[in-house]
């Protein structure tokens, strides 16, 4: 799992020595392809040199000292998520198309990455993705929230909400 998160990150950079001590270190590193810190400590035994008693790997929220504060959230949004996105495509983690929206107003809509490799066609965001069954994932959760608020029942039939004759539950 930590080879992985280092290999997906292209690396990590110390942020920052919290502590150092004859038993103890413990540093806080930055991901190189974003904006995310984990915090690494590892206890060391001093009756036996060289053996590790235990380590600790946390993932940190944002350091804010590195926030834009002049910009409002959403252009903060924009600038680090750019960021973010372009290093992700550069490294090959990522190649799709980020849309995301409050109500009828759209912060952030960007493509990235290529539709097709080996024809080196980029993503537009008019690209359109063959997600095969995960439309089924969207269709079963609300699904579930109408049925834990009573709205409907896991056994009602499609009949009663489109109002078909003849469609028999078998």
């Amino acid at each position: 799992m930590y080879y992985q998160m280092y290999t997906i990150s292209n690396g990590l950079d110390i942020y920052q020595l919290l502590e150092n001590t004859e038993r103890e270190i413990v540093a806080d590193f930055k991901t190189r392809l974003s904006d995310i810190y984990f915090e690494f400590g590892v206890t060391a035994d001093l009756k036996n040199p060289g053996k590790i008693l235990g380590y600790t790997i946390m993932p940190k929220k944002y350091i804010e000292n590195e926030a834009d504060t002049t910009l409002n959230c959403e252009s903060n949004i924009n600038k680090r998520l750019g960021k973010i996105l372009t290093n992700f495509t550069t490294g090959e983690i990522f190649s799709g198309i980020v849309f995301i929206a409050t109500g009828n107003d759209v912060i952030f809509n960007q493509s990235y990455g290529m539709a097709n490799r080996s024809l080196k066609i980029p993503n537009s965001i008019s690209t359109q993705f063959n997600l095969a069954s995960m439309g089924k994932m969207f269709t079963a959760i609300p699904i579930a929230q109408l049925c834990e608020k009573g709205k409907l029942s896991y056994e009602d039939s499609i009949s009663k909400f489109l109002g078909l004759i003849g469609f028999r539950k078998r």
